[in-house]
């Protein structure tokens, strides 16, 4: 901050990039006070309209996370006036509008709602600006309202991640007055084309009453229309009806549905290739050659158990197509421990050589476990139980901070399993003991493991125990995750989820969750959750 304050006088047509990026340098220490005058400073300085609006923006967010909706929102009006129709007065209304749900100044919203739609009617900010007032009018015992709102937005609009939330909120809205659509629209959801945690709430809501008596119905009805397909020879359309009655199925019924389907899974080549697929064969001793020649390297190693000396081998030998190829692939480099190009290759295995309906229950356990591998768990466990941490959701975090490289490094310098920067690291070192951590112990899985413990326990600790909250503590900070938690018009995990304005946070707090609760279906036997996605 020293060095930039000490540029602006050196470099006078730099001065609103300087003034940002010492605002910006203020934000990241948490500094929120000193950042907001620093970005009010830059707005009163600046002659460019857009900037401003940038300044502005960016101060607004200051004063939320200082508690100071009021001042925030003389920012954003403010924000909004000198930015035209620029992508960061876009963002200025759409956070405006969410703050008057927050409060439930309902009138106010919706004319910031239709602004947006008259200013920015060719842009996704209507959709994040519908989809906020939606939620509030759900919130607020107005589902007819939030309905007719969600059918206003245009399927053009919406980003392929899009689809399945406004489904969802489409069914919420519904819920009350007809149950039978609603749970239709659910189905919708969990048989979304793209990895979605509304799926996960989808089944919930379906799980619970007074869905969960229509949700049985539902799927006892498609037993007969099964049993008439099949007599037609329409084995396709009888297996996607019966995975329709699997999605619906009540948690008492789900071992039972599954087991029909499996049994219509065998009628099918596509689905009958993966349900028996043989887990992957490697060179064994003894090993033989032709006349004058020695074995091949490759093979000596992998029959010698040397997975981690053949990793580059192993990519070469094994393509990542068809699927026994890249199901070999993924097996022999989990065992050499290259963790990330093993969960790649699995990855790719399900995105691309699963059929598009194959329920994860059903999977190959092979499949699920390379999908959503257990590295260094007892490890986890152990350190978890020290600091009162959820060795699930380190273990799901890991997942997605490093795919469990222990050597990660991101261009912004955080390292290690848990992706920590070295001076979160230094301070969650000092409350355990761990006095000097330095840079390169951030590689040392034994340090990180325990640090990540410490850290995610004390998250867990501030959010009462709620994962969605930790998970976004994690990825923003504290106090931008109880910023959202205030800001959520409604209580419950699907509310917050979609109160999260970060598209980089909210999607990665989809991934952990996602998960998170695989984990527990795989590993802890827990019911079958979520939709067709395996995939996180």
């Amino acid at each position: 901050v020293e060095i930039l304050r000490l540029a602006l006088p050196q470099l006078p047509n730099k001065k609103d990039d300087l003034v940002f990026s010492i605002g910006r340098a203020e934000f990241g220490r948490e500094h929120f006070e000193d950042a907001e005058k620093t970005y009010l400073e830059g707005a009163h300085g600046t002659s460019d309209g857009e900037t401003r609006a940038n300044f502005l923006y960016n101060a607004a967010r200051c004063a939320q996370l200082l508690g100071d909706d009021a001042r925030a929102e003389r920012d954003l009006t403010n924000a909004i006036a000198a930015g035209g129709k620029t992508t960061r007065a876009s963002s200025a209304l759409t956070l405006r509008l969410r703050i008057r749900v927050q409060q439930h100044r309902f009138a106010e919203a919706l004319a910031d709602l239709r602004a947006a739609q008259s200013r920015f009617g060719n842009t996704h900010a209507v959709v994040e600006a519908a989809l906020a007032y939606a939620i509030g009018m759900i919130g607020a015992g107005k589902p007819d309202v939030a309905l007719r709102e969600l059918e206003r937005v245009r399927p053009r609009r919406l980003e392929k991640k899009d689809v399945p939330e406004i489904q969802y909120w489409k069914a919420r809205a519904v819920e009350a007055r007809d149950p039978r659509l609603a749970a239709r629209v659910y189905l919708k959801v969990l048989k979304a084309d793209t990895p979605t945690h509304f799926a996960f709430f989808a089944r919930r809501r379906l799980d619970a009453e007074p869905l969960a008596s229509r949700a049985r119905a539902e799927a006892h009805a498609r037993e007969t229309e099964v049993q008439r397909m099949l007599a037609a020879g329409q084995v396709d359309a009888a297996r996607r009806a019966w995975t329709d009655a699997v999605l619906l199925a009540p948690p008492d019924e789900e071992d039972a549905a599954l087991e029909r389907l499996a049994d219509l899974y065998r009628r099918s080549a596509a689905y009958r290739a993966v349900l028996e697929l043989p887990p992957p064969e490697y060179p064994r001793f003894p090993l033989f050659a032709a006349e004058g020649t020695e074995p091949d390297r490759f093979d000596v190693l992998l029959a010698a158990g040397l997975f981690d000396d053949a990793t580059d081998l192993i990519q070469a030998r094994y393509p990542l197509h068809p699927l026994p190829q890249g199901l070999a692939r993924a097996e022999a480099l989990r065992r050499g421990n290259a963790a990330r190009p093993s969960i790649y290759a699995a990855e790719v295995v399900a995105r691309e050589e699963l059929p598009d309906d194959y329920v994860p229950p059903l999977l190959p356990r092979l499949i699920r476990e390379l999908l959503y591998p257990r590295y260094f768990y007892d490890e986890i466990v152990a350190e978890s139980k020290k600091h009162g941490a959820d060795p699930r959701l380190v273990l799901s975090i890991m997942r997605e901070e490093s795919r469990f490289n222990p050597r990660a490094k991101s261009a912004a310098a955080a390292r290690g399993l848990l992706q920590f920067i070295i001076t979160t690291a230094r301070d969650v070192g000092k409350a355990i003991g761990l006095v000097q951590v330095s840079p390169e112990d951030l590689y040392d899985p034994r340090v990180v493991i325990q640090l990540g413990a410490k850290y995610i326990g004390d998250l867990l600790k501030q959010f009462d125990r709620d994962p969605y909250k930790a998970a976004a503590a994690y990825n923003a900070g504290p106090f931008q995750a109880r910023l959202w938690a205030r800001m959520a018009p409604a209580p419950g995990d699907d509310t917050y989820l979609s109160s999260i304005n970060f598209d980089e946070t909210k999607d990665y707090v989809r991934k952990v969750l996602n998960s998170y609760e695989r984990y527990g279906e795989i590993y802890e036997k827990q019911p079958p959750a979520g939709g067709v996605q395996a995939t996180p």
